[in-house]
């Protein structure tokens, strides 16, 4: 049913959003070990039921940490290495929980 399908999916949006609030503080210095924890820890969920849920109605949950106010300005977009780097973690995480071909939320 709709609402015990929404549960999941508010749960994931919120850590979407925790994410984003933390990794917008973090120093230019500790990106690297910050992404690799990142990409550490979604990968844990891979299990997840709740991206059967996001595959069914083809959106991808994590599509909003590639935007701009969800990242620190030294890594906002792909011109700087942080940024790049970035990108390719979300890329791997992505293609691990399979959202990699979902649409942008």
């Amino acid at each position: 049913s709709v609402r015990t399908q929404s549960y999941p999916i508010r749960k994931i949006m919120e850590l979407v959003e925790k994410i984003a609030d933390k990794q917008t503080g973090i120093a230019q210095r500790d990106w690297k070990i910050w992404c690799n924890r990142l990409e550490q820890c979604l990968f844990q969920t891979r299990d997840s039921k709740v991206y059967e849920l996001f595959n069914e109605m083809n959106l991808n949950p994590l599509s909003p940490l590639r935007q701009e106010p969800f990242r620190p300005e030294y890594a906002k977009d792909n011109s700087t290495g942080e940024g790049r780097y970035y990108e390719m973690v979300l890329d791997k995480i992505e293609k691990s929980l399979n959202l990699s071909t979902l649409k942008n939320l």
